[in-house]
């Protein structure tokens, strides 16, 4: 391998010289110009590699700089990752409450129209051929202290007393309060202010997710 490297750098650097000037200058510039190239390329050849083992050395290829000390965190921070990427977790308390367009699946290629089998597989197939979509998963931040919890509900005037939507997955803010993905009704999004637990609740201030519906 190392020697395959080493010929293609010189191989490089012979074609970088001028055909004309070769021709110009007869076979003993060719053979000068060759000499330089095979000088060039074996030290870059040299500084890259340990000639003794044949291994990239480190300090060629990454910095060295001592990286910061790991800092331990809790799986809440793993959570706040997936929140922040869109990506849902179904636990106990919102087991068999969305169908996965609700929650994006599709758009993260969790489902697969044309395979497979598996229990509800004719009411997501119809969903996607035929149905129209009413609720979508959307990331937002709540601010307060208070933690929300996968399963509250949300209000919106909209929708009276009936709830228009659920917590998905909630998680501590570095910037405060708590990012949510939440599955919520598309035309209560697009209208009237989204409230958690209450339509007094907190109002959820809704962020772009790093992929398009």
């Amino acid at each position: 391998m190392r020697h395959l490297l080493a010929m293609t750098a010189i191989a490089a650097m012979t074609m970088a010289v001028p055909l004309g000037s070769v021709r110009s200058q007869g076979t003993n510039a060719t053979e000068a110009h060759l000499a330089t190239a095979r000088t060039a390329a074996q030290q870059d050849y040299t500084d890259l590699f340990d000639t003794t083992c044949g291994l990239v050395r480190p300090s060629m290829v990454v910095d060295t700089a001592p990286a910061p000390p790991a800092v331990p965190t809790g799986p809440q921070a793993w959570t706040w990752l997936d929140i922040t990427a869109g990506v849902p977790r179904i636990d106990a308390a919102t087991s068999e409450q969305f169908v996965p367009q609700m929650v994006n699946l599709e758009l993260l290629s969790g489902v697969d129209f044309k395979k497979g089998c598996y229990p509800g597989q004719e009411i997501v197939a119809r969903m996607h051929y035929l149905g129209r979509l009413k609720q979508r998963m959307y990331l937002a931040n709540i601010e307060g202290a208070e933690s929300p919890q996968p399963g509250d509900k949300l209000y919106s005037a909209d929708m009276g007393d009936q709830a228009s939507g659920m917590i998905v997955s909630a998680a501590p803010s570095p910037d405060g309060g708590s990012d949510v993905l939440a599955a919520i009704q598309i035309e209560s999004v697009k209208g009237d202010a989204v409230h958690w637990k209450s339509l007094n609740g907190p109002r959820l201030r809704f962020s772009e997710l790093p992929y398009k519906f």
